[in-house]
């Protein structure tokens, strides 16, 4: 009998609250979502990122690597007016009473409409 993989995404992130910057590591997770100064919507990290996590092990930030996987880490610098909306995917993939998801536009919708301010479309 094989054992069952367990794994987990995951997104780890460190913030400096003197120097508006947060530094991000994505494992199999989705990207968050930057409501920036300017009032668009952008995925930063989109492109970064590497394997889902075991459920056994944890990243450490400070070496950026998992059992021997490194993992490309990324920097932003928040400006004034910008939000950081980090969510998990049971957000998007969680179906209502008729069985259809909450989707991952629906999220994008969501913090734009809201200004990247406290959504109230959440329900």
């Amino acid at each position: 009998m094989m054992a069952s993989l367990l794994e987990a995404s995951d997104l780890v992130h460190k913030m400096d609250h003197v120097a508006h910057r947060v530094t991000i590591i994505i494992a199999g997770h989705m990207a968050p979502i930057l409501y920036t100064a300017a009032q668009t919507i952008v995925e930063p990290g989109n492109q970064v990122g590497g394997p889902p996590l075991g459920l056994e092990s944890s990243v450490d930030i400070a070496i950026r690597s998992y059992n021997g996987i490194a993992f490309d880490a990324f920097e932003l610098e928040l400006q004034p007016g910008e939000s950081l909306t980090l969510y998990t995917d049971g957000i998007h993939e969680a179906p209502n009473a008729q069985d259809v998801r909450f989707s991952i536009d629906r999220v994008r919708n969501i913090v734009g409409e809201s200004g990247g301010g406290h959504p109230k479309g959440w329900r």
